[in-house]
C-alpha cells in the first residue's frame, strides 16, 4: 500500500511513494524531516504536528492592589498569569460564590500558595478571561479589561477591544 493514497494532504516529496514499512526518519537530502521527530508507520508527517512557534517578545500586563502584585501575558486562549505573581491573600467580604470557588481550587490543586501575607502563583496558569484573571488576583470583582494594563498604563480594553472597534468601523 502506498501512503500517499492513503491520506488526503500532500505528502513530502521524501514520502512520494514509500511503502508502510520502509518509512524514512530522514528526507533524501539527508536532513531530518519536520513533524514531531518521529513517523510511525501509520502515522506520516503532517504539518499539525510541527511544533508552534511562540513568540519571543511578550507584551506583559500587570495587575496590582492592595498586596497583590501580578504579572502575565494577554493570549489568544485567555489572559496568563506567571509562576511568582502575588495575590492578595483575603477575598474582601463582598466577594461573590465564584470568586472564593475559583481561588480555593486555584489552592488545592498547588497552583496558589501560602507565602507570608500573600498567595503566589506557584506556576503559569491561564484564565479564560481577564475578568476572572483580575478576581483571582485581587480577591474581590474586577473587571480584567481594566485591571490589567499594559508597561505604558493603556488597559486590555483600549488595546484589544476599542482598537479593534476602530477598525470595523
Amino acid at each position: 500500500m502506498i501512503l500517499r493514497h492513503i491520506f488526503t494532504h500532500p505528502l513530502p516529496e521524501a514520502l512520494d511513494g514509500v511503502e508502510i514499512g520502509a518509512v524514512p526518519r530522514q528526507g533524501q537530502d539527508g536532513e531530518p524531516l519536520g513533524g514531531c521527530g518521529f513517523l510511525a508507520r501509520t502515522a506520516p508527517y503532517h504539518p499539525m504536528f510541527d511544533k508552534i512557534a511562540k513568540p519571543q517578545k511578550k507584551r506583559l500586563v500587570f495587575c496590582s492592589g492592595k498586596d497583590a502584585q501580578a504579572t502575565g501575558e494577554f493570549t489568544e486562549d485567555g489572559l496568563v498569569v506567571f509562576a511568582g505573581s502575588r495575590c492578595n491573600l483575603h477575598e474582601v467580604k463582598s466577594a461573590k460564590h465564584h470568586v472564593r470557588e475559583a481561588r480555593r481550587r486555584l489552592k488545592e490543586d498547588g497552583v496558589l500558595q501560602a507565602n507570608g501575607t500573600v498567595f503566589e502563583f506557584a506556576a503559569d496558569h491561564i484564565f479564560a478571561s481577564p475578568s476572572r484573571a483580575a478576581a483571582v488576583v485581587l480577591g474581590r470583582e474586577a473587571n480584567g479589561w481594566i485591571e490589567w494594563k499594559y508597561e505604558d498604563g493603556r488597559t486590555l480594553d483600549e488595546v484589544h477591544r476599542q482598537a479593534s472597534s476602530v477598525l470595523d468601523a
